[in-house]
């Protein structure tokens, strides 16, 4: 029975923070899935106003609805992910697994994010952990992303958030692009990480995976200036050499047209040269490196010592 204002006892004495009435209206009968005035349940209430009191008391109860949506859309789960507590996320999947209740964690908030791309952003290993094991005790796809269309492991790297990038690694495809073709290489390259490229590498990484725009992994690199990472790119095995890229030119073009520094340029070259690059491969122009080296006295020396041939159309 409402009152004059049109709530019910159960929702009053949750907002007068008067405990044991509470505890006696809902041992004696009140309706632990209530819902207010806004179309709010009891337990939704309770997780907005962080009380974890009340929440044991409604999940002691044996028919809790904690996959109940309000009017927005939001699920009790959803209302937790959203307030970053972990207690309560955690007291809801015991009490999901308990009475044999699935909880979607895969369904998205109102502001139509993940709750495990949300407790990413939130820098909240222990909730990802958490969600995480649910999700492989329970089947559940663990390849969501968000509206940038980077997965959980990307956003954690990106976000600088290290213990949570270095937990995912067990768990998620390090090969897996982003909405523009890119895998997480291309983000350690981003960075110059030069420690977490060997890792990743060393992990089985594609160093020769293309984004959306046919952009290599070395013609990333080469771009970004990362002088380290090239150099450990340039000594792996499965690194075609004289490939020429999607603009139709070589790893040895590209590096004499960047904007590198001579010195470095000069030192790359000199390990192609000892890789044993052919360096007079044109490009689709018809153009050689030794071409493009016009403006370079010093790399055009390198190459001629070493055999290169000036071959323009």
């Amino acid at each position: 029975m409402k009152d004059i204002n049109g709530e019910y006892p159960i929702i009053i004495s949750f907002f007068n923070n008067n405990i044991n009435i509470f505890k006696y209206l809902i041992w004696n009968g009140a309706d632990c899935n209530t819902i207010d005035n806004n179309g709010i349940s009891l337990l939704s209430l309770a997780i907005i106003n962080d009380k974890v009191d009340i929440i044991r008391i409604l999940l002691s109860r044996s028919n809790i609805e904690i996959t109940r949506k309000d009017k927005h859309g939001n699920t009790p789960f959803l209302k937790a992910i959203i307030k970053g507590d972990y207690e309560i996320i955690k007291l809801l999947i015991n009490y999901g697994k308990k009475k044999k209740i699935d909880i979607n964690i895969n369904e998205k908030d109102e502001c139509g994010n993940y709750p495990l791309i949300s407790s990413v952003n939130n820098n909240d290993l222990d909730t990802v952990m958490l969600l995480l094991n649910y999700a492989l005790d329970n089947k559940k796809d663990i390849n969501v992303t968000d509206k940038e269309g980077l997965n959980p492991l990307m956003i954690s790297y990106s976000r600088n958030f290290y213990k949570i990038f270095k937990y995912l690694l067990k768990f998620y495809d390090i090969n897996i692009k982003d909405s523009k073709g890119r895998n997480i290489l291309f983000y350690a390259i981003n960075k110059r990480d030069v420690k977490t490229t060997e890792n990743l590498i060393n992990m089985g990484a594609d160093i020769n995976s293309e984004d959306n725009e046919g952009v290599s992994i070395i013609d990333y690199a080469i771009q970004w200036g990362a002088i380290e990472i090239v150099k450990i790119l340039l000594k792996r095995n499965n690194l075609p050499l004289n490939k020429r890229n999607s603009k139709g030119k070589t790893i040895l073009i590209n590096i004499i047209n960047s904007s590198i520094r001579i010195s470095y340029k000069k030192e790359l070259i000199t390990l192609l040269i000892e890789r044993g690059v052919n360096m007079n491969i044109v490009d689709n122009d018809g153009n050689s490196a030794l071409y493009y080296s016009n403006n370079f006295s010093s790399i055009g020396d390198l190459l001629t010592k070493n055999g290169a041939i000036y071959i323009h159309k």
